[in-house]
């Protein structure tokens, strides 16, 4: 036992030291200059990482709100908050500019480990294995993402360890709690993306199991194991829908694309990142997915040869590249998926092809198990062997090319400007290879370097922007004091300012903590400076806070003194109690499910004669 588990663990090391050597080998240009900004999204998700490090190292205090950006914003139950997941770890130590950069050669190394072990569940062989891991680390897809600072798109990877867990939790519904877990994950290291598809993908592929098995527990277990990675999540996604209420709705997106924009997104390598050849407002960041010919041929010879065996993954491929045409698709999907509460915000169509690359994946390498095998039939398996490897190298060196094959390398572009410099202007040549920087991203990431507030931000969830901050006309302080009468008796929805009754000053604050002084001559309303939202609490003898036009503030009498404002929304101690029960439950069904398995195993061995001997 001993020499297998050493065996076992020996492989593991070796495939973990391939994984990361290769993800090292896309990603090597982003680590020339590891502390220089990306272009493009990368200083948006630099501000909101900044922010919950912020919190824990400068103030000592658990994150919770983001004063920076649209005069106030709730950090906790924001989509992309990475606090509660390890790849914050990184984060913390290293910072939020080269934090992530690390992440992402983790994560991808870590993505490919995932895809094998998948492939080997499926009984694929190890070269087709291999070849699966690289067309699923390697693709354009997530190369395109990663390389415009798509953070967000980062826990895609995983999708195959939630695929793998579920497969296992079809025959064994402990298993539910790993696939929970691994969706879990994708929320809470920041994924509304990772975590939203991936239950689709699950539920979809569920229906295809339905139909193979003859019944519903494909279905049933995968409801099963989106309800506990609800729960697993509930620490962050309680707070998080509730934040979603509070946002001001975003309009759900009904663009489309044709067939020659998708056979350009999987076969052309050389798609410039700004060009928008989709024919939509996006350039190919979000229209790529190249593969190269090879998975793609790979892939027929595994629908025509092993059709049997891989039909649902050939159905969820086709599902998922239909409604990744969008509205042009003879059935939007895109627009079911986005019908629920709270998923309008979803954009861009096309990001659903990724479910399509993983089943390609798959299914290419079934077909080159094929290959293999025809081989060996005809007595030719060395050279079935051979050809396998060279196919697969093929591939990945093609894959790992078209990182390069372009005058600006992918990674590059995460570590492309000098901090607080502006874009250089590259060549004509390769203009079109280089994105443009969003000037409101790196504005949003510069303020929080400055600790300077904006009142507006780039972000597609977010409160109604009600506070006025420095600089800006009508701002009166970090805090202040408004006659309460005339506050009351205001009509509803003017603007006209409110008069002053008193003075104010903030003394000391935190991210989520403010603490205020104040001599108010008449009954008033001491007034902090930040979005209302529920959550906030007020210490020093005033009554709880309220929303006065949007921002935050607590009554108080014609007296001096000081009040201590602090965010603290239930919906996290709700949420957190909510993660812990789930944790507990499944431990006790776990442990129960395998005191239930060994008593099954002892009575069947007594059944056939065999006895426990005491040792």
């Amino acid at each position: 036992m001993a020499g297998i588990t050493g065996s076992k663990a020996v492989r593991t090391t070796a495939l973990w030291t391939l994984f990361l050597a290769l993800a090292l080998a896309v990603t090597l240009p982003m680590l020339i200059h590891p502390t220089w900004w990306g272009v493009h999204d990368w200083p948006q998700f630099f501000s909101y990482y900044g922010v919950p490090r912020q919190a824990i190292v400068e103030y000592k205090e658990l994150p919770g709100w983001n004063p920076y950006y649209y005069g106030g914003n709730i950090q906790w139950g924001h989509p992309d908050d990475p606090t509660l997941s390890p790849i914050f770890i990184p984060i913390l130590i290293f910072g939020e500019v080269v934090g992530p950069k690390i992440d992402v050669i983790l994560v991808l190394a870590g993505g490919m480990f995932c895809m094998w072990l998948l492939a080997r569940f499926l009984s694929i062989s190890a070269i087709g294995s291999l070849f699966a891991s690289a067309v699923w680390g390697f693709n354009g897809w997530h190369a395109f993402h990663f390389a415009v600072g798509h953070m967000d798109h980062m826990t895609f990877l995983f999708q195959p360890l939630a695929v793998l867990f579920y497969l296992k939790a079809l025959d064994d519904r402990r298993w539910a709690f790993g696939v929970g877990a691994v969706v879990a994950l994708m929320l809470l290291s920041g994924g509304p993306y990772p975590f939203t598809f991936t239950s689709i993908l699950l539920v979809v592929l569920s229906l295809f199991y339905c139909a193979r098995r003859n019944n519903w527990r494909p279905f049933t277990t995968a409801v099963l194991s989106l309800v506990i990675a609800a729960g697993l999540s509930a620490a962050k996604l309680v707070s998080m829908v509730e934040f979603t209420i509070l946002s001001p709705p975003v309009e759900p997106d009904v663009s489309g694309i044709g067939p020659r924009a998708v056979w350009r997104a999987l076969f052309d390598p050389a798609l410039g990142m700004w060009e928008p050849y989709a024919g939509t407002k996006y350039g190919a960041w979000e229209f790529a997915a190249f593969i190269g010919y090879i998975p793609a041929a790979l892939c027929i010879i595994g629908v025509c040869a092993r059709i049997k065996q891989v039909w649902p993954w050939v159905g969820v491929g086709i599902v998922f590249l239909i409604a990744a045409f969008g509205s042009t698709s003879p059935v939007n999907f895109f627009s079911l998926f986005t019908a629920p509460p709270g998923l309008s915000g979803m954009h861009v169509p096309f990001r659903f092809i990724v479910h399509s690359l993983l089943a390609l994946a798959i299914v290419g390498a079934f077909g080159l198990d094929f290959i293999m095998d025809i081989a060996g039939r005809a007595h030719l398996r060395a050279a079935g062997v051979i050809a396998a490897a060279l196919l697969a190298a093929a591939a990945t060196g093609n894959l790992i090319w078209m990182h390069y094959d372009r005058p600006v390398a992918l990674y590059t572009l995460a570590s492309f400007v000098a901090p607080h410099a502006k874009l250089p202007k590259p060549p004509e040549a390769v203009i079109r290879y280089v994105p443009k920087t969003y000037s409101e991203a790196v504005e949003v990431y510069s303020a929080f370097l400055d600790k300077r507030r904006l009142s507006w931000g780039y972000d597609a969830v977010h409160l109604k922007e009600a506070a006025i901050v420095e600089g800006e006309e009508g701002y009166r302080g970090e805090a202040y004091v408004v006659d309460a009468q005339a506050a009351a008796g205001a009509p509803a929805g003017s603007k006209n300012p409110l008069p002053s009754a008193g003075r104010a000053e903030l003394k000391e604050h935190s991210l989520s903590s403010y603490r205020v002084s104040y001599d108010a001559t008449a009954e008033a309303d001491l007034v902090l400076n930040q979005n209302y939202a529920p959550g906030w609490a007020v210490e020093g003898s005033l009554e709880a806070p309220e929303n006065l036009r949007g921002v935050v503030a607590a009554r108080v009498g014609a007296r001096q003194g000081e009040a201590v404002f602090t965010y603290r929304p239930m919906s996290r101690v709700w949420g957190g109690f909510i993660t812990l029960a789930t944790i507990a439950i499944g431990a006790v069904f776990v442990r129960r499910g395998r005191a239930g398995r060994k008593t099954r195993r002892s009575h069947e061995g007594e059944k056939h004669g065999h006895r426990k001997h005491p040792r």
